[in-house]
């Protein structure tokens, strides 16, 4: 029970956290540049996790991983724009959000992962 407490409590800051940053971005394009940051900052945060993970609590790593960037990313937004995309017969846009997303959010939790593991050390 205290897991899904946890992981609700971290899931609702990742949201608020979310929303706070879709609000703050200056970014109002075609293009969606803010779910784009949000998911690599998210998948960033998830690498520090992961490489950190040998050091954390099992219940802080379920707050901070499957709560915090789980509320915090979203995959549902990213499908949404990319389908809105296709009407609009964006399609070279959606190659470059798709090619973006992917290899740009790899990369981040990647650099994070080898930062949190570097802090194990």
């Amino acid at each position: 029970m205290m897991d899904i407490l946890l992981i609700g409590l971290g899931g609702g800051i990742g949201a608020i956290c979310r929303y706070g940053l879709s609000v703050w971005l200056p970014f109002t394009t075609t293009f969606p540049l803010k779910t784009l940051c949000i998911n690599i900052i998210g998948s960033f945060i998830l690498g520090v996790c992961m490489g950190y993970s040998k050091q954390l609590n099992k219940k802080w790593l379920l707050f901070l991983t499957t709560g915090l960037c789980g509320g915090f990313t979203t995959f549902s937004t990213f499908a949404f724009e990319t389908f809105q995309l296709y009407t609009l017969g964006k399609y070279m846009m959606i190659a470059l959000y798709l090619l973006c997303s992917i290899t740009l959010s790899l990369l981040a939790v990647g650099v994070g992962y080898m930062l949190g593991a570097k802090g194990v050390q």
